[in-house]
């Protein structure tokens, strides 16, 4: 009822019950079963539900959850979150024009 799921922590294995998204997370669509916020957009044809006619009727986005396969709608916008181990591209150098010397 509150939405907290038990966690456990990967560095010192203590257990501890929160939220499966943060809470500036929670605006934008996440998957409802695991917090993944990692989404793909699918068909709206692939979702099954008792609510799904009604999705596909008022065209509202399909997205698909990798770890838990899960598929849904969602009204949220979605946000796409950058894995750690993904590469950030290096700034360029910008190039400052050569100054005038000795102009007076």
């Amino acid at each position: 009822m509150t939405g907290l799921r038990p966690w456990r922590c990967r560095s010192c294995a203590i257990r501890f019950l929160a939220w499966s998204v943060a809470l500036p997370y929670l605006r934008y669509a996440h998957c409802r079963r695991c917090g993944n916020l990692n989404l793909q957009r699918v068909s709206r044809d692939h979702v099954d539900g008792w609510f799904a006619m009604l999705g596909r009727i008022f065209h509202i986005p399909a997205y698909r959850c990798g770890p838990c396969r899960s598929k849904f709608f969602s009204l949220l916008q979605h946000r796409h979150i950058r894995a750690i181990d993904e590469e950030i591209p290096e700034p360029t150098e910008v190039q400052q024009p050569p100054t005038a010397v000795g102009a007076s």
